[in-house]
């Protein structure tokens, strides 16, 4: 089977949820004897086709920066998607199935379009679903028009399957045919994460993530500072992102400013499972979580996951009872962190939990749906 993956941003050029999920997926399906192409924006010199990691990547346009003040860039879409049509059209012959991944939404317009003249399956993989209210904060009064094309998107002819229940419900909200939404859940790469050994630079407390808004990491920051007087604690922040400078702004205001660390943007992975491997508690504050990879990654090296309750976030989907969820305010953090810190254990073991989800999983579960697709 010739399986085509769309996204604009590819790993390892590119590093968030939705790239790793279509490296880990293409990978595998490739060693599985399958024929892969990645399509997206051409983050790599050279030509603008290679081969990597046994699978090709087709970049259809220069790679840019897709986000603009903290959001993602609807022009950046565009591009991407107008890029997208001429290359999908001319080897559209070449695939069985299309799987779009819906981190953009014009992108998908593209791939159904070309499906219907080229006859390959057209599949999506949806990592989130917003609602009007969320439209609307993110994009002030053009939200409106976000929604819409999130509707249409959705009832575009397509397969679509979500990486978490809560994606899968949302958009049977807004899907017409609601029956054929497919749950494949993101993965973990255990094998990779258990052959890394623990950094000798050790924090009792890691986030790691883009330093954005939803992400609430100077709620984090309250709630440490909070604790800071009672406990002996510290705390490393893994990643970069547009609030930087303001969250080292308030964390030099802390009580203890010298036990937070701002480590920046790390390029190898393993380097973090490093860091990931010597916590003992990983705290996700974000309200706004299709999925969550990072809380699992952060479980496989046996770190105590703490995440937030919110309408927008799958991460206590994923975390389950191998963690512990609080409400999206620093006290109640602070609270959550403080038991953990006394020696509080979650009802289930975050390893044994998080193993659930390996990659091997997720490609399997996938391949048999592409396969029944084309069927």
């Amino acid at each position: 089977m010739h399986i085509a993956f769309v996204t604009s941003q590819i790993y390892p050029f590119r590093k968030g949820g939705t790239e790793k999920r279509v490296f880990e997926i293409s990978r595998r399906l490739s060693n599985r004897g399958h024929d892969v192409t990645v399509y997206g924006c051409k983050w790599w010199e050279g030509r603008s086709e290679i081969e990597y990691e046994g699978f090709t990547l087709r970049g259809v346009c220069p790679g840019r920066e897709p986000y603009s003040n903290g959001r993602r860039s609807i022009t950046e879409a565009l591009r991407f998607s107008l890029s997208l049509l001429g290359p999908l059209y001319r080897h559209g012959e070449e695939h069985d199935v299309v799987v779009t991944c819906v981190s953009e939404h014009f992108p998908v317009w593209v791939s159904s379009f070309v499906s219907s003249v080229r006859g390959f399956k057209h599949v999506t993989t949806w990592h989130e679903v917003w609602n009007t209210e969320y439209w609307v904060n993110y994009l002030g009064i053009l939200g409106l028009i976000g929604w819409i094309v999130q509707l249409i998107t959705a009832n575009v002819p397509q397969r679509p399957i979500a990486v978490s229940e809560m994606t899968a419900d949302r958009l049977a909200r807004i899907r017409l045919d609601r029956r054929d939404i497919e749950v494949v859940p993101n993965g973990v790469n255990v094998e990779e994460i258990d052959s890394t050994p623990a950094s000798r630079d050790t924090y009792d407390i890691l986030y790691v993530g883009r330093l954005i808004s939803d992400k609430n990491v100077g709620m984090l920051l309250k709630a440490f500072d909070e604790i800071s007087n009672t406990h002996e604690v510290s705390l490393g922040i893994i990643g970069d992102g547009p609030k930087r400078d303001a969250l080292e702004t308030q964390a030099e205001s802390l009580a203890h400013p010298e036990r937070v660390d701002f480590l920046g943007f790390l390029e190898d992975s393993e380097d973090v499972y490093s860091y990931m491997s010597s916590a003992d508690l990983f705290v996700l504050p974000s309200t706004r979580e299709g999925f969550g990879i990072t809380v699992l990654e952060a479980m496989v090296n046996d770190c105590i996951p703490i995440v937030v309750s919110h309408e927008h976030s799958a991460a206590s989907e994923v975390v389950g009872r191998a963690g512990f969820v609080a409400e999206p305010t620093p006290s109640s953090l602070a609270e959550k962190i403080e038991r953990v810190l006394a020696g509080k254990s979650p009802e289930v073991d975050p390893v044994e939990r998080a193993r659930q989800f390996d990659w091997e999983v997720a490609a399997r579960h996938a391949e048999q749906l592409y396969t029944k697709t084309v069927d």
